[in-house]
């Protein structure tokens, strides 16, 4: 369950190696062990190429081309600046982020749902409204989920109707 409140801030731009590929929805039981297998595959493909991950594990969701179904999945790791590509896997940057609510997640994975829905009820309950897909960042990963730690951040911008109330709660 989350024990930490939501917070607005900025987001840097990141540079990841990734993988991609598509789930059949946003439900942790259909991203989860995608991500899982994308990571680990991605991991193996950076080793093989001597390259050393310098950062977390970032995962980002985006929707399908049109007529497609499901969501895509990119599981990424930030990489040095010199690391361009290979011709397993891509290297690819994420602009930074002017305004993101992000909430923290601690425990087991199958809670993130709750962690997900509560973060959408706080952005909605506040006056914004997605601008993009969100991002996972893993804070603590560990052999025992209950010392998970990851990090959701939404991309938000106001809704018209309210700026005033967004631009008065987060000057």
């Amino acid at each position: 369950m989350p024990q930490e409140d939501v917070v607005i801030r900025q987001l840097p731009a990141i540079r990841l190696a990734e993988l991609s590929g598509t789930a059949a929805s946003f439900s942790p039981d259909d991203t989860g062990p995608l991500i899982g297998g994308l990571f680990d595959e991605l991991c193996r493909r950076l080793d093989s190429a001597g390259i050393a991950p310098t950062g977390p594990r970032t995962a980002y969701f985006e929707t399908p081309g049109e007529g497609d179904y499901g969501i895509v999945v990119h599981a990424g790791l930030p990489v040095p600046p010199g690391v361009t590509g290979g011709p397993d896997f891509q290297v690819v940057s994420l602009p930074p982020v002017e305004r993101a609510a992000t909430i923290v997640h601690r425990g087991m994975i199958h809670g993130f749902l709750s962690t997900s829905q509560q973060l959408v009820r706080w952005i909605d309950a506040h006056g914004y409204r997605f601008d993009g897909h969100a991002r996972e960042v893993t804070l603590n990963s560990s052999k025992n989920p209950d010392e998970w730690v990851a990090e959701l951040q939404a991309p938000v911008v106001c809704q018209d109707s309210t700026l005033r109330r967004c631009s008065d709660l987060h000057r």
